[in-house]
Formats: C-alpha cells, sequence, structure tokens
C-alpha cells in the first residue's frame, strides 16, 4: 500500500470519529453560531437596501450550503463558514 494511500486512509477515519464523537449540545451550539453569522450578513444586506443577483452570488451560496453542512458535522471551520458569507454579501453589493 503507498504511503499516500495509507495516510488518505487515516484521514478518513479520523474525520469520520470526529464526526461521531460531537454531542447533539454541540451540534445545536454550532448550527446557532453558523446561523447567527448568516443572519448577520443578511441584517447587513437589509440595511444597505440593494442586491444584485450575479454568477458570483450564486456560487457564494452553493459554497455557504456546502460549508454549513461541513460546519455542523464537525468537518469544517466556523470562520471558513463566516468568510463565505461575507463573500456572499459584497457579492450582491453590499458593502
Amino acid at each position: 500500500m503507498s504511503y499516500l494511500k495509507k495516510a488518505l486512509e487515516v484521514v478518513e477515519r479520523q474525520e469520520r470519529e470526529k464526526t461521531r464523537s460531537m454531542s447533539p449540545g454541540r451540534r445545536r451550539t454550532i448550527e446557532e453560531v453558523a446561523d447567527a453569522v448568516l443572519y448577520s450578513e443578511k441584517d447587513k444586506i437589509i440595511n444597505i437596501g440593494r442586491w444584485r443577483l450575479t454568477p458570483e452570488v450564486e456560487a457564494a451560496e452553493v459554497q455557504i450550503n456546502h460549508l454549513y453542512g461541513e460546519v455542523v458535522e464537525g468537518r469544517g471551520k466556523l470562520i471558513d463558514f463566516a468568510a463565505a458569507c461575507e463573500r456572499w454579501r459584497k457579492a450582491g453589493g453590499g458593502q
């Protein structure tokens, strides 16, 4: 077995174990924080009062959905999710 293949198997096992070890309470807390981040960016958009649906906005929305799932499963980072939400707001015209 090659070194790379073995390393990938180890990483996959660690990711599965990380997901299983998250308590329901921790998962709820992470969901609440991620929701707060997203709602904060949405509120900024509403306060600015303008929005443009662009291909960049649509791509950012796909990335946000993906990262949200990763974060609440314990495989992603909140900081990456927050950065994607900020890019979404800026792509739509929110400063």
